[in-house]
């Protein structure tokens, strides 16, 4: 009996690439959110007296803002405006960190937006390339996509590494070749790629 091929790395991406691509979700109904969490400061402030009366963790600004839903910033403010003693070097750490995170979001969201801007001047006379623009579910770059969601870089490397495997089947290439031809293909990655698989897991 024949065994069966090895997983890929990013099989699970893939299935959720195809699942996306057959149909979306039915969206379900969406409830909504506690109403401390929705409440004005004003409103925040008065119910929260009657918390802290009871609150006995020593965790008091990452528990004030879980409950009322708020940036850590807020919760500082807030507490202080209810006499709640802060450590000075604790706030000022908590809001260094914080601005480091945002500053590394930003720049992650500015890296995208580079990649993306990339990939339309590339692409800026082929409108079918374009439409298949996504992120690759194996190397994350923002590229035209293949069937399976893939790049065209990843895409070779499976398409390789299934002529490595003897995966004929499933191979583009292959397929329709005789025996002979396949070996020879084969020969010819081997030599130029090496003999190591590049994006399949082996089992």
């Amino acid at each position: 009996m024949r065994q069966r091929s090895p997983m890929l790395q990013f099989g699970r991406k893939i299935q959720e690439y195809g699942n996306g691509q057959t149909g979306m979700a039915k969206k379900s109904k969406q409830n909504l959110p506690p109403r401390r969490k929705r409440m004005k400061r004003s409103q925040r402030l008065e119910s929260a007296k009657s918390w802290l009366e009871t609150y006995e963790g020593n965790k008091v600004v990452k528990a004030y803002r879980k409950r009322y839903g708020v940036n850590f910033e807020c919760a500082f403010t807030e507490l202080e405006m209810l006499g709640v003693p802060i450590d000075p070097d604790y706030k000022e750490r908590v809001l260094e960190s914080v601005a480091a995170q945002e500053a590394a979001k930003r720049q992650k969201r500015a890296r995208e937006r580079a990649r993306r801007a990339d990939v339309w001047l590339e692409y800026a006379d082929d409108e079918t390339a374009l439409e298949r623009a996504g992120e690759c579910v194996s190397c994350d770059m923002f590229r035209p996509l293949e069937d399976l969601g893939l790049c065209p870089g990843c895409a070779a490397m499976l398409e390789r590494d299934l002529i490595r495997q003897r995966d004929w089947e499933y191979s583009g290439t292959a397929f329709l070749l005789s025996d002979e031809a396949r070996e020879e293909l084969r020969r010819k990655i081997v030599a130029e790629y090496g003999e190591g698989l590049e994006l399949i897991d082996p089992v």
